[in-house]
């Protein structure tokens, strides 16, 4: 009976490692500071609008909702956030 096996040889395997750890780490940088361009161009579009009412009616007055929001990003997770205690009555009436 044939045997089925199949085996493959990588030449160079450990110069080839290390060329697909480099681009996987590149790729990974560059997903990181994407991210982070996203986050912070959403920050500074909900502050805009919390300032001149651009989505809803004007959420202005002295000024600590919009000081309030802020963003983080962690590796590949983004968060935009506000935890002044009126918040969700702004957002969701």
């Amino acid at each position: 009976m044939p045997s089925n096996n199949v085996q493959i040889i990588v030449k160079n395997a450990p110069e080839v490692a290390a060329f697909l750890k480099q681009k996987n780490e590149a790729m990974l940088k560059a997903s990181e500071d994407a991210m982070n361009t996203a986050v912070l161009f959403l920050e500074k579009e909900i502050k805009e609008s919390i300032s001149q009412g651009k989505n809803a009616l004007r959420a202005f007055d002295t000024g600590l909702f919009a000081r309030s929001t802020t963003s983080e990003v962690k590796g590949l997770v983004g968060v935009v956030k506000n935890d002044v205690e009126y918040a969700q009555s702004i957002e969701y009436g």
